[in-house]
C-alpha cells in the first residue's frame, strides 16, 4: 500500500505565505529589539505613566537613540532621581534643559544636563509594555508559558502516538488474512 499526498489547496498554499511571512516580521523585529536593547547607544523603556499623552502612552516601548544635538521640541529620556522619564525639551537656557510632561500643566522643576540625558526619542510600540508587565507576575507567566509549553508537548505526544499505532497497524496488515475499507 503506498499513501498519496493530497494536493495542496490555493487557501492552505495562501495561510502557508502569510504565517512563513509574519513569522519572518516577528523574528526581525524579535532581532531588532535585541539589537537595541544591547546596543550601548540606544535604549528601550516602558512607559508607566501618562504624563506625555497622546504621543506616548503607558503600556508603549520608547526606543531612544543617541543623544547628538539636543534641541527644543525634541523628546528625550533622562534620568531624574532613581527613576527614568521621557519628556520634551521645551527650552534650553544656559545650557541646561527645561522638559515637561506633554499632558502635564507644568514644567518640570529642576533643569537638567546633558550629562544626565540617556537617548533621543526615536519611535514607539504601543501596548507591547503591557505584555512586559502582564508576564512579570505569576498568573501572566502561566497564561504566556507555561501553557503554550503544555499545549506544545501534547502536540507532540499526539503525533508520537499517531506515528507508533499506525506502525502497529501496518505490522497487523502485514500479518495476517485482513482487509481494510480503504482498499480498492
Amino acid at each position: 500500500m503506498t499513501e498519496q499526498k493530497k494536493p495542496e489547496t490555493k487557501t492552505k498554499k495562501i495561510m502557508k505565505r502569510i504565517t512563513t511571512g509574519f513569522a519572518i516580521l516577528l523574528a526581525l523585529a524579535i532581532i531588532g529589539l535585541i539589537f537595541v536593547y544591547v546596543s550601548p547607544s540606544f535604549g528601550l523603556y516602558f512607559v508607566k505613566s501618562g504624563s506625555m499623552r497622546p504621543v506616548i502612552n503607558p503600556g508603549d516601548i520608547v526606543i531612544t537613540g543617541p543623544v547628538g544635538e539636543v534641541r527644543t521640541g525634541n523628546i528625550i529620556t533622562f534620568e531624574q532621581g532613581e527613576a527614568i522619564v521621557t519628556h520634551r525639551v521645551i527650552a534650553i537656557e544656559n545650557g541646561k534643559l527645561r522638559t515637561k510632561g506633554d499632558a502635564n500643566e507644568d514644567p518640570d522643576t529642576d533643569p537638567l544636563t546633558l550629562n544626565r540625558v540617556q537617548g533621543k526619542y526615536l519611535l514607539k510600540i504601543p501596548f507591547i509594555g503591557y505584555i512586559n508587565s502582564f508576564v512579570s507576575n505569576r498568573q501572566g507567566w502561566f497564561v504566556v508559558i507555561i501553557i503554550p509549553t503544555v499545549v506544545l508537548v501534547l502536540f507532540i505526544a499526539k503525533d508520537i502516538l499517531k506515528e507508533t499505532f499506525k506502525k502497529e497497524e501496518k505490522k497487523e496488515t502485514k500479518g495476517g488474512d485482513a482487509i481494510s475499507g480503504n482498499e480498492k
